[in-house]
């Protein structure tokens, strides 16, 4: 008999007995002699039937779910199973554990396999591990047996997810049009659409994203998917400074974040785009209404709140709150950390806007954040902070200093010539 069926019914009865419960007692959907089969390892448990045998015995949802992970036979329920263990915070190595012993067991099929491989991927890639994951995908895809059809897709998707995290948006794209080129259109589809108008926009190719949105906010089912391609085409808006545009559509996506439960996070990243509009358009009414909005959503991711003070900063100093402003600065510097290059810098070139700076000193200072600049590996980014110094540095009289940065913007945008 099979000892990898026998755990998931042993820890049933074990558990059973522990608490003295009765196989008749234990749930009335279920009939006892399906209930002692599965706990004499005869017959494999679906995940509905555990849930309703654990509910029985009392315990929490997914307290078995590590022992039915390597004996289910639903694929669908060994995906559901492992997003259940990352939402449970179940580490890491012990998923990973179950999961490599399933993709090097040759007892198992082909496609039992390759499944077990790309949710271990999925799982690095929930976790923050994207290089690893991408690693795993990538090794999938290479396969001579490589998955076909609505496992690929899954398979892409995830895969060009991976690497939009490594900021590798050309090999993301790639990995994305073929996803959403596949049938039939479900979940991970809905995700390849959504992430593909994020890799367009990170090559710097806005009409594309711009139409990619536009085509997921019409044609997705998923809220928070909805909700990211609403935030894109905010972006693009606000880049355009079409504010008002750009109001309605992250509006939208607060809506859709509202009620599909978007997390604390999203709501403020869409917070902090809103409060740029309004400070744009001088509504001191609905930016106080913004800041309070934001607060009420904690503080739990560091970085985003930080990029929220200084945009509450800049707001401050635009409506003749000069002294709110200067008090704001510290903090955001706080939150952010100088790990964030380019918010560390942007708050900076805020604080010289603000004349914080003695004249005296702006050598020092704007040597200091050239020095910084050599940290940003990407030429987009680093030609728009370089061109944000330029103005800084013009507006504050050191001519010479401006045309410095004009010569190294220069090379890194040539058509600026």
């Amino acid at each position: 008999m099979n000892t990898e069926i026998l755990s998931i019914g042993r820890a049933l009865y074990a558990a059973r007995q522990e608490r003295h419960i009765k196989l008749r007692e234990v749930s009335h959907d279920i009939p006892v002699a399906t209930l002692n089969a599965i706990e004499r390892g005869r017959m494999i448990p679906s995940l509905t039937t555990t849930d309703a045998i654990t509910t029985g015995l009392g315990l929490d949802i997914g307290a078995f779910d590590l022992a039915l992970l390597a004996t289910v036979h639903d694929a669908e329920d060994r995906s559901r199973i492992v997003d259940r263990l990352i939402a449970h915070h179940i580490p890491t190595r012990i998923i990973q554990r179950v999961l490599r012993t399933m993709m090097h067991d040759p007892k198992r099929s082909r496609s039992q396999r390759h499944q077990a491989q790309w949710l271990l991927a999925r799982c690095f890639n929930q976790r923050g591990f994207w290089r690893r994951s991408t690693i795993l995908l990538e090794h999938l895809l290479g396969n001579p047996s490589a998955p076909r059809g609505a496992f690929r897709l899954a398979v892409l998707s995830t895969l060009g997810q991976g690497y939009l995290h490594q900021n590798r948006p050309e090999r993301a794209l790639n990995a994305l049009l073929q996803a959403v080129a596949i049938k039939p259109h479900g979940d991970a589809w809905e995700s390849a659409m959504a992430n593909l108008g994020l890799a367009w926009w990170k090559l710097g190719l806005y009409l594309p994203a711009q139409h990619q949105w536009q085509a997921v906010s019409l044609g997705v089912t998923h809220p928070l998917r909805r909700a990211q391609a609403y935030c894109g085409l905010g972006n693009i808006a606000l880049r355009n400074a079409q504010w008002s545009k750009a109001i309605d559509h992250y509006q939208s996506a607060l809506d859709l974040y509202r009620d599909a439960g978007g997390s604390d996070t999203d709501h403020l990243r869409v917070l902090n785009n809103l409060l740029v509009c309004y400070t744009q358009q001088r509504d001191t009414r609905r930016a106080t209404a913004t800041i309070a909005q934001a607060y009420r959503h904690g503080k739990s991711d560091v970085g985003v709140f930080g990029e929220f003070l200084a945009t509450e900063a800049q707001w401050a100093w635009e409506s003749g709150q000069p002294e709110r402003a200067a008090a704001l600065i510290p903090q955001a510097k706080a939150w952010l950390g100088e790990a964030l290059v380019v918010s560390w810098f942007t708050v900076r070139v805020l604080d010289l806007q603000m004349g914080q700076v003695p004249l005296e000193d702006f050598g020092s200072r704007l040597q200091e954040l050239e020095d910084r600049l050599t940290a940003v590996t990407d030429e987009r980014w680093a030609g728009a902070l370089r061109l944000a110094l330029v103005r800084v540095a013009w507006e504050a009289g050191h001519v010479g200093a401006a045309q410095h940065e004009l010569a190294v913007l220069e090379r890194l945008w040539p058509f600026m010539g």
